[in-house]
């Protein structure tokens, strides 16, 4: 009973690290700051972009 626990956290630990990696990299907010607001240069980049076109 008690490795079933164990494998349950450890699974939950995981799948919760791999859900953070995902996001990070592959999510709707891949590349912008981690404030999220919006002074960062990277967030100012683009809207300079958006403006030229």
């Amino acid at each position: 009973m008690e490795q079933i626990i164990i494998f349950l956290v450890f699974a939950a630990a995981l799948f919760y690290l791999g859900r953070l990696v995902y996001q990070q990299f592959w999510g709707k907010t891949a590349g912008q700051c981690a404030k999220g607001c919006g002074t960062c240069a990277a967030s100012s980049l683009d809207k300079i972009e958006s403006i030229e076109r």
